[in-house]
């Protein structure tokens, strides 16, 4: 308090300062110790000017050494606090006059002798000095009247000053006096003691409240707000549902997070999973149900939307579809050189001719694929591309002998079998799809997946490290045919069939491109050695197949139901729903009409601009946190920084789909029809014939790849673009009217996966303008596979069902998942300082942080049968749900700080993974 009172003193300076006998001080001069206290005999000098040889001397007083230590702990809120005290003890320098009965009324009109008379008691000084223990002082004067022709002075009437004890707050607390006479001026004055007692309980009083005030704002600042809106409310109970208390965040924090949604979603009778992704997935098929009842008369001047409706609504009509029985398949088979299964055979197409024929009618790859891409070198080009065509299986299924392999190989020979009888096989055929299938087997043992994945990764790795052209993966024909014992008359027949209706022929100096030619050299070799060896009605019989097997959906129920019994041993697929699956089967080829469709009645545009925003501050967290990248150089840094300045973002929809002259243009191939089966062959042709146009045109950057009605976002390396469509812009992934932690977690993680797929061990082989170029220094590319390596040996540690993640097959997904969770934390702490604090959700006594990983795993929530677990882990490159929840977590110091998880714990290792 000392310490307040200094603060008035050197506010409030003594100097021109006017003292209650109305005469003003002088050079106020004292040396001070800590707290005001006195070390010296300095004196305050006042003088009165009506008579300049009376001059007045106080004292400094000290103070309490138990005074000095409480004060000190009030020293911050003393400041404030003293201007309240100022303002107080100025209230006590009001004048308080003093009557003086002994004083006589002066006798104006007399010139005799006249004793002197004292004046009123004039104002009460400050206090001596700002400890706990000082005087103050007040006066009157012997002129009320003036002594005159040797009349007395005042000495007999009493002092001529009062000197009063003072406390804290200025408080007398006694009344002792001690008088003091001056004779020669006749001026006298008392004192009166004063102490502290009061001052003292004022001042605890202060304290108290003080210090009450302090705990109160701590109790304000500290409490967590909390978020009372009704979506709050809402939200609130679907986590209170989704959550299971009963485990513990930091052993295991899907069981935490989604341990309720678990318990909660059965799955029914025709699925195999439900999760995040298939409940919107469902929901978006329902929004386009319903839109397409009354598109035919809302939509009626668009003929694309009017043609998608009409297949649509042969898809349903089953009745019409079993009164064609097998016909349809059968005069297919006919017209593209038949079938010896079946009993028809024998024709003079060659296998290069009828392989090209059904590519470009049918839409089936055989053997090999074909496609028209974008050039790799130059992004603004587009070339011819020659890989292996898949099989009815995938790969290792053929091979793998574990019991679901097994398994799902005998389903799928059961379903050729099955097949070919309904097609009218007779007796033979089953041997002749045994035939079949063993040469399946051998094109599939030619032929490791995962080798071939990671050896085109490696293979463009050496050219990084290098620095090496990528020339040489420009090939031509010619090469082809000495990269793969495929002569060339093989391969310029196979393309002329396929680009028939482009009016295109080949020579063996045209460029086309195949991934890596080192690496493919052995699969080609091996598939050319099994072809030549292999009588020339097999591998027919076998391209047949893959025509039956494409189409067999749009057949008579016992042939979907041939299909659907194979697909339970896969996916453990038990049954479905006809108009869900017509539209699944329509939503890759007429996509944009039915974006159309979806867009018009279930997006919201102020979406975009809130996509928007993240998507801004996603990228600028990922370009900052570059900064911190220790283990990159500088020129490879500026360059990631470069390529991450230049990713463009697609939100919702492409504009051309609300044109209804645009959309229709897409769509000029399209024919539709009454008959379902022909619907479905002119889809599949739509699109073969399409791709194929675009040979020797320049390439459109702002071409969609995929329908906004899916539920998926993508990013491009070859535009060096992030979209996403408006079918994932929907709960659980965003919500207009949730807090933004909720968003954040969710939908802004997926966009910064997508971010981060730009940075993966195969975007990154791609500059900023889309084309395969080695930007990267040897040391950062070391330093990037190192640490790619380690969550490579992280992921090959998770099992589901006893089955084990393959670490290096997930590789790009980890990556991006990892970075992904991160950049959104980093955005939404930007989105914060930007805005404000949010509440917490009510009821859940959780905080933002923690809230803000919980809808991070919400997406990810998910039962799954067996089979389909299985099918997932062993054919997706995304890891198991359960681990794109886990794998991020548990590296990101941030969330084992959320939940106070202690080092050594599952969700909170000591040794962590980490890419971006």
């Amino acid at each position: 308090m000392g310490i307040i009172y200094s603060f008035i003193f050197a506010t409030y300076p003594l100097e021109g300062r006017t003292f209650p006998f109305g005469r003003k001080l002088r050079d106020p001069v004292e040396t001070m110790f800590r707290m005001n206290r006195a070390v010296a005999d300095d004196t305050i000098e006042m003088l009165n000017e009506d008579n300049p040889r009376v001059k007045y001397r106080f004292r400094k007083c000290g103070t309490t050494r138990g005074l000095i230590i409480a004060l000190v702990v009030l020293l911050v809120i003393g400041i404030i606090v003293g201007v309240i005290i100022l303002r107080f003890t100025s209230k006590g320098t009001k004048k308080a006059p003093i009557e003086n009965p002994s004083a006589e009324e002066p006798q104006s009109n007399k010139t005799s002798q006249a004793d002197g008379g004292y004046s009123q008691w004039g104002n009460w000084s400050l206090c001596s000095v700002s400890c706990g223990k000082g005087r103050r002082i007040r006066y009157r004067t012997c002129t009320n009247p003036p002594p005159s022709t040797g009349g007395k002075s005042c000495f007999q009437l009493g002092p001529h000053q009062e000197t009063e004890k003072m406390g804290r707050m200025g408080n007398p607390v006694s009344d002792d006096r001690v008088e003091l006479v001056d004779d020669n001026v006749g001026i006298g004055y008392r004192l009166r003691k004063c102490g502290k007692t009061r001052l003292v309980i004022i001042a605890v009083v202060v304290a108290v409240l003080v210090i009450g005030g302090i705990v109160a704002a701590a109790y304000l600042l500290t409490r967590p707000l909390i978020c009372k809106t009704e979506e709050c409310y809402k939200i609130s109970k679907v986590i209170s549902n989704q959550i299971d208390t009963s485990k513990d965040p930091c052993d295991d924090f899907y069981a935490y997070a989604c341990g309720g949604f678990i318990k909660t979603h059965q799955l029914k009778g025709n699925q195999s999973s439900v999760g995040g992704f298939t409940i919107v997935n469902d929901d978006n098929m329902k929004v386009l149900q319903q839109a397409m009842v009354n598109a035919t008369t809302k939509y009626n001047q668009s003929s694309s939307i009017l043609k998608t409706v009409k297949i649509y609504n042969s898809c349903l009509n089953t009745s019409a579809i079993e009164s064609r029985g097998n016909s349809p398949l059968k005069k297919m088979i006919e017209d593209y050189g038949g079938w010896s299964v079946s009993g028809n055979g024998f024709n003079s197409w060659s296998v290069e001719e009828k392989m090209g024929r059904v590519l470009r009618d049918l839409n089936v790859q055989t053997l090999l694929q074909v496609t028209v891409g974008t050039d790799l070198e130059d992004s603004s080009k587009h070339i011819l591309n020659l890989n292996i065509a898949s099989l009815g299986m995938g790969f290792q299924y053929y091979f793998d002998q574990k019991d679901s392999s097994v398994k799902v190989r005998t389903a799928y020979k059961t379903y050729m079998k099955t097949i070919a009888k309904l097609l009218g096989g007779g007796p033979s055929s089953d041997y002749k799809m045994d035939a079949i299938y063993d040469f399946e087997r051998s094109i599939a043992e030619s032929v490791d997946p995962d080798t071939v994945s990671e050896d085109i990764i490696e293979s463009l790795m050496e050219h990084h490290r290098s620095g090496r052209s990528l020339d040489e993966l420009d090939k031509t024909i010619e090469d082809f045919w000495f990269a793969s014992d495929f002569d060339t008359m093989f391969v310029t027949t196979f393309l002329d069939a396929a680009f028939y209706k482009q009016g295109k022929y080949f020579s063996l100096n045209d460029n086309i491109y195949y991934p890596q030619a080192e690496v493919y050299t052995k699969v080609f070799k091996a598939m050319a050695k099994q072809y030549h060896q292999t009588d020339k009605q097999t591998v027919k019989d076998y391209i047949m197949w893959r025509v039956i097997d494409n189409y067999v959906m749009s057949m008579p129920d016992k042939f979907v139901q041939a299909k659907l019994k194979y697909a339970r041993a896969v996916r453990g697929l038990v049954a479905y729903e006809r108009w869900s699956e017509c539209l699944e089967t329509m939503i890759s080829p007429v996509g944009f009409t039915l974006g159309r469709l979806y867009v018009d009645a279930n997006f919201d545009e102020s979406t975009k601009t809130t996509v928007k925003d993240m998507t801004t501050r996603l990228r600028q967290s990922f370009i900052d946190n570059l900064d911190d990248a220790d283990w990159m150089d500088d020129s490879t840094k500026q360059s990631a920084k470069g390529k991450a300045k230049a990713i463009q973002e697609d939100i919702g929809y492409p504009p051309f789909i609300k044109d209804d002259k645009k959309l229709d243009e897409q769509y000029s191939l399209l024919d539709a029809g009454d008959d379902y089966f022909e619907n479905t062959v002119s889809m599949k042709y739509m699109v073969v014939q399409k791709n194929f146009d675009l040979l020797g045109k320049p390439v459109d950057k702002d071409m969609w790849m995929q329908s906004p009605a899916q539920v998926n976002g993508y990013y491009s390396p070859q535009q060096n673009r992030i979209v996403f469509l408006a079918g994932i812009l929907q709960s659980p992934f965003y919500r207009k009217n949730y807090p933004k932690y909720i968003d954040y977690g969710s939908l802004a993680m997926v966009i910064g996966h997508e971010i981060t797929h730009g940075f993966d061990s195969q975007g990154r082989l791609y500059d900023k303008n889309g084309n395969v170029k080695n930007w990267w220094s040897l040391s950062s590319t070391y330093s990037f596979e190192s640490k790619a390596e380690c969550l490579v040996n992280q992921y090959n540690n998770y099992d589901v069902f006893g089955t084990y993640i393959d670490g290096k097959q997930t590789l790009n997904e980890n990556i991006a998942d990892n970075g992904g969770i991160k950049l959104a934390y980093d955005a939404y702490e930007s989105w914060v300082k930007d805005n404000k604090k949010e509440g917490q959700l009510p009821d859940l006594g959780l905080s933002v942080d923690q809230l803000f990983f919980i809808g991070f795993a919400t997406p990810w929530c998910s039962v799954y049968k067996k089979e389909a677990a299985l099918f997932q882990v062993e054919s997706d490159v995304h890891s198991f749900p359960k681990y794109r929840v886990i794998g991020p977590l548990s590296n990101f110091k941030t969330f084992a700080d959320a939940y106070s998880c202690k080092k050594g714990k599952e969700m909170n290792p000591r040794q962590k993974c980490s890419v971006w």
